[in-house]
């Protein structure tokens, strides 16, 4: 059966439309409302494929549906992301620009944590300019890759498999926490979780810098879109918003771009 007869797009390749037949989705229509974290488990179905499904389906008024986001932050699912045929769109190979700026205001500095590292690169960053830096994930996969660079290039950083929404029980506390499209992924009730559990670990006056998806970007396809009311009402309580800028994500292409719209924000505990 070819992509065409499956009334799938043949632009996404035929693994993919193997994998979405075998899993019973024959039709286009079919994939509106499926949770973009299913299709993902499927062996094939990469980013690109999601993307050209998203955007077959906005031509006909419908959309992949986001699932509930807490599904996202389970050991599996994030395990199929980094061991898919195709790396994740935020899995770049080098640090955001957005963080290498910071490194370069000498504001990654002291004992550093990153929320949600993945494969390491901006835990790496901060230790490659002298913080003690510590990396934490959800993914064994992602946590594995970021201690074999850490090895390779020669550079002392911690990486540990945890859990963001619980980060108290690392034991530890931190001048700073970074976080690269960690608090995008969460829905209402973790993102309260999520901004307690940050609380938990970073010391009184120490600083949070956060970059999440923003609602400038457009479309429905990748994270949820943040605005900047509601960063500021998730850091109300306890915290002092500094600022709130636009930026962008660097992604890979297979994503369909080569950027994503964002906020950074910085926090600093009160």
């Amino acid at each position: 059966m070819t992509s065409a007869d499956a009334g799938l797009p043949a632009a996404i390749g035929a693994p993919a439309t193997r994998a979405l037949i075998s899993a019973g989705y024959t039709e286009l229509r079919q994939l509106s409302g499926v949770p973009v974290s299913e299709l993902r488990k499927l062996h094939g179905v990469g980013p690109k494929a999601l993307r050209l499904l998203q955007e077959a389906l906005e031509r006909q008024g419908l959309s992949l549906g986001l699932g509930p986001a807490r599904d996202l932050t389970t050991t599996p699912e994030w395990d199929a992301v980094y061991t898919g045929a195709e790396p994740a769109p935020w899995d770049i190979g080098r640090p955001q620009p957005a963080f290498v700026r910071l490194a370069d205001g000498g504001l990654l500095t002291g004992q550093v944590l990153d929320a949600g590292c993945g494969s390491g690169e901006n835990t790496l960053l901060a230790a490659s300019r002298g913080a003690q830096a510590i990396g934490i994930d959800v993914s064994p996969t992602a946590i594995e890759r970021a201690r074999a660079k850490a090895a390779d290039r020669g550079i002392t950083a911690r990486f540990e498999v945890a859990d963001a929404l619980s980060l108290d029980q690392l034991g530890l506390t931190f001048d700073t926490v970074i976080d690269s499209g960690l608090f995008h992924v969460f829905n209402d009730d973790d993102r309260a979780r999520y901004v307690t559990s940050l609380a938990s670990v970073l010391r009184p006056g120490g600083s949070c810098y956060l970059m999440c998806f923003s609602d400038r970007q457009p479309g429905t396809f990748g994270p949820r879109r943040v605005s900047q009311d509601e960063l500021r009402t998730a850091f109300s309580d306890g915290w002092t918003v500094v600022s709130i800028t636009a930026d962008a994500f660097e992604v890979n292409r297979g994503f369909g771009a080569t950027a994503a719209q964002a906020w950074l924000a910085t926090m600093h505990r009160t």
